[in-house]
């Protein structure tokens, strides 16, 4: 039996300090204006059937308009057994560097949206040291450096290898595509550079909590038992979107630790804004990016 919380219970259970690392998904960057897994997946889906058709990729801005969905998934189905995110990128750019520019264009210039400040504000106040992301997107580093543009942040890499400790380290799980080449197609996905997945599973923690992220690739997953196996008492708590989801198999694993709950419902924007309001002592850019917010609502 899986244990379960809720938001409210998740707030309050993150008044008390703690040793806490967050690991965070695609989902959590939607509302940055990053595109979800599955527009990524579209996407590819698109250039091939462009290519195979001779149909230069720039004019078709409407062809989803045109109900077009049907017949370029009919056309390109995802195999049995794959996952179709890393198949379609390999399939679209078979070269690595081809695969690293497209994620360089696709996610350098996105800006961090109101729920990833309030999520820095509670990383620079409860004094949280550990980050970790599946994402490309550079949003938490953004977002902090917007609150506190002398913080000491450090990125953490496969071959990025900071030295001493600093105020906030972001670990990122899968590349990051100014020093590394990404991880994206099923075989780099079966596993974390050896660096990486040290670096993960050494990280001195009581509790990770996951959000946004659907556990899809087997290297995260096999870090995060690794971690539960050297901590016993750790805490995992995994953060699902839906109210009632399909939990993988893998995920099931990773919540039947004496430890480890389910929280559904989460939208990460939404709980941060709101632990922002309930718990966390108040930042100006923060205070004023939410009275416009609610300028621009009453005058709707």
């Amino acid at each position: 039996m899986i244990k379960k919380m809720n938001k409210n219970q998740l707030i309050e259970s993150w008044s008390l300090r703690r040793s806490t690392m967050f690991l965070l998904g695609a989902g959590c960057s939607i509302s940055s204006g990053c595109k979800s897994a599955n527009l990524i997946i579209k996407d590819f889906k698109l250039r091939l059937y462009c290519d195979k058709h001779k149909i230069p990729y720039e004019k078709t801005t409407d062809y989803y308009e045109k109900e077009l969905d049907k017949e370029i998934n009919k056309e390109y189905p995802t195999p049995h057994g794959e996952n179709p995110y890393s198949y379609y990128f390999e399939k679209c750019f078979p070269l690595p560097k081809d695969r690293n520019e497209y994620i360089r264009a696709e996610f350098q210039n996105k800006n961090p949206s109101l729920g990833y400040l309030c999520f820095a504000n509670y990383l620079l106040q409860q004094q949280i040291h550990d980050v970790a992301t599946t994402n490309f997107d550079r949003l938490v580093e953004r977002a902090i450096r917007r609150l506190d543009p002398n913080a000491d942040i450090v990125n953490e890499s496969e071959r990025s290898n900071p030295i001493g400790d600093h105020q906030i380290s972001i670990l990122s799980l899968h590349g990051d595509y100014n020093y590394d080449l990404t991880r994206n197609t099923e075989s780099e996905l079966q596993s974390l550079s050896k660096n990486v997945a040290e670096k993960f599973s050494e990280k001195h923690i009581s509790r990770l909590i996951i959000l946004g992220y659907s556990g899809q690739d087997k290297s995260v997953i096999d870090a995060i038992k690794m971690m539960e196996n050297r901590c016993q008492n750790m805490e995992v708590i995994w953060c699902f979107f839906e109210v009632d989801p399909e939990i993988p198999t893998s995920i099931q694993q990773v919540l039947s630790y004496p430890q480890a709950c389910a929280a559904f419902g989460i939208n990460f924007d939404n709980l941060f804004i709101d632990y922002y309001r309930i718990k966390s002592p108040k930042n100006p850019v923060i205070d004023e990016l939410i009275h416009r917010e609610n300028v621009s609502c009453q005058m709707m």
